[in-house]
């Protein structure tokens, strides 16, 4: 009979009452020496972290975080990266096992375990059914045709969310809610751009704005709602109006006070204070220094020290 070998992995969240977490695990049959975890950043203007810790010969490690809100994670060990989704208060038990066929079982328990099957399944679900439209096939869909796309995709994705809605931590619900808004917008405003032809969509074409939520303090970590921001000035911009795509910075710090406030606000001027020129230096000082003075993150604004020192 041919043998197997299997890969055990057990992994264990446990929260305290500071909000620090543990990542506990135990492999058994496995050659790597080193495990890896990446969570998503918990704070405005700072980077996710990375973290590495050492597999001991009796298969155990462990990773100290501080999750102090709800977001994804990756777990790697060798050529398995698992996703996650960790809380910062439900603890989670992860059990992988690879046979020699490199064909891979997972199963999740404790108080995230639910979420994080519907998480990993969901992935998994959706890269099968909404893939994005290679740039060949680009040219083939005049912009009536791509929204109509990409409105058919956004429903295949919220009605495999919603159907799960009752049975999963809200704080996960919303976050995959805020990618299908986002990601959905994104794919609309790069549309007229990504192939060489004439594409002028019809003012009717935008309307999917009226139903994205501008200041979404829920979304304003995640990277797609960022990029939305981004992509929603430089077209507001791009109308023929009295800014226009060439207005300086000076102008465009006024004009994104028409729309955001709050966090969306500070990620717009952070955009700006490092992608746009000003007519005059000082009129980018004065913006810097209100900058600083504000409640912006703390760390956007150590960016923009630091970057203001060297210039």
């Amino acid at each position: 009979m041919k043998k197997f070998s299997f890969l055990l992995i057990f992994v264990g969240l446990n929260i305290t009452l500071y909000c620090q977490a543990i990542v506990r695990g135990t492999i058994a049959n496995i050659t790597t020496d080193t495990a890896l975890l990446y969570f998503h950043p918990t704070n405005l203007g700072i980077l996710g972290e990375s973290l590495k810790t050492p597999i001991a010969k009796n298969g155990q490690f462990q990773f100290d975080i501080n999750p102090f809100i709800a977001v994804p994670a990756v777990l790697e060990i060798n050529d398995i990266q698992l996703l996650l989704f960790l809380f910062p208060d439900k603890s989670l038990v992860i059990n992988i096992q690879q046979d020699a066929q490199n064909r891979v079982k997972i199963e999740f328990e404790g108080l995230a375990g639910v979420d994080n099957r519907f998480y990993l399944d969901y992935q998994q679900e959706i890269l099968k059914t909404t893939r994005d439209v290679p740039p060949k096939l680009l040219t083939k869909f005049n912009p009536k045709g791509y929204l109509a796309l990409q409105k058919e995709f956004k429903q295949t994705q919220l009605d495999y969310l919603n159907e799960f809605r009752n049975s999963i931590d809200p704080r996960l619900w919303t976050w995959l809610k805020n990618n299908i808004d986002y990601q959905f917008a994104n794919k609309l405003f790069a549309y007229p751009n990504q192939v060489h032809q004439l594409r002028n969509p019809s003012k009717s074409y935008y309307n999917f704005l009226e139903n994205i939520v501008l200041n979404n303090k829920s979304a304003s970590l995640q990277s797609a709602y960022q990029t939305f921001i981004v992509n929603f000035i430089s077209f507001k911009l791009g109308k023929p109006q009295k800014w226009g795509i060439n207005s300086t910075a000076e102008e465009q710090f006024k004009f994104i006070r028409r729309y955001f406030v709050g966090d969306a606000l500070y990620i717009c001027q952070f955009f700006l204070l490092n992608k746009s020129k000003f007519k005059r230096k000082k009129n980018r000082e004065k913006e810097t220094k209100a900058f600083l003075a504000s409640k912006a993150p703390e760390g956007y604004k150590k960016y923009i020290w630091e970057t203001m020192k060297r210039n």
